[in-house]
């Protein structure tokens, strides 16, 4: 949503936009349409098939390390997704800032946000916090709770209690990579002493998941916040 409207504030006035020809608006129809047409009788049969993973997921989960599913998939069953959005969150950052500046051109604070922003902020590292400690067992985890924790840091910011994200602060950078490094160690760990690539040992799966989670969520917390919040680019030579 944020890079939705930064995008949309980079848009030229109306009246100023370039118009699309007629000849360009074919030619777009021309290749989507063919696409269209070959991916909806592929899609056609899935209706009627019948789903055996959740089966497959509920006899596994008493070995996932995890009680809810949806984190035994993420963690465990399907770890490289997780470690993959991690590497692509980190390479959507590295992108915008390669687009032009990130930091807002803020104003003097609401009264009523600098008020209440020491409040709400600690409030959201708590709710980060617990939504990180029961997506073990419930819904939540390490995208929730970085979410809530980046939330907090920008309210923070725009409330004037914090100053701007420097990207040239190495601790920040750290905290960037940390979530992903730690997990493609944990991967690699695995395939060396274990069965296989993120196969973990047994009896490791639960606190080899908990460090993971809690790593991702610093990092993806940092992430959020500099995609929002963070500094200019360094100027190039």
């Amino acid at each position: 949503g944020v890079l939705l409207f930064a995008a949309l504030a980079r848009q030229p006035r109306a009246g100023s936009e370039p118009q699309l020809s007629r000849r360009r608006r074919l030619a777009a129809v021309a290749v989507l349409l063919p696409l269209l047409l070959m991916v909806l009788p592929q899609l056609a049969p899935l209706a009627e098939l019948q789903p055996s993973v959740p089966t497959q997921i509920d006899a596994a989960l008493a070995q996932s390390g995890v009680e809810h599913p949806v984190t035994a998939v993420l963690l465990n069953f399907r770890a490289w997704d997780t470690l993959l959005e991690l590497a692509v969150l980190l390479l959507a950052l590295l992108g915008a800032r390669q687009l032009g500046s990130l930091q807002p051109q803020l104003s003097e604070p609401w009264p009523m946000l600098r008020a209440w922003g020491r409040t709400l902020a600690p409030l959201l590292v708590l709710a980060g916090g617990y939504v990180l400690w029961r997506g073990a067992a419930s819904p939540g985890g390490a995208f929730q709770a970085g979410a809530l924790l980046a939330s907090g840091i920008v309210l923070l910011r725009l409330a004037g209690a914090l100053p701007a994200l420097r990207w040239g602060f190495w601790p920040l950078r750290l905290l960037v990579l940390v979530g992903l490094l730690l997990f493609v160690a944990v991967a690699a760990a695995c395939a060396w002493f274990g069965d296989g690539w993120l196969q973990y040992p047994t009896g490791w799966a639960k606190p080899l998941i908990v460090v993971i989670e809690a790593a991702a969520t610093l990092s993806i917390a940092a992430s959020l916040s500099l995609l929002v919040i963070g500094d200019d680019p360094e100027p190039q030579s």
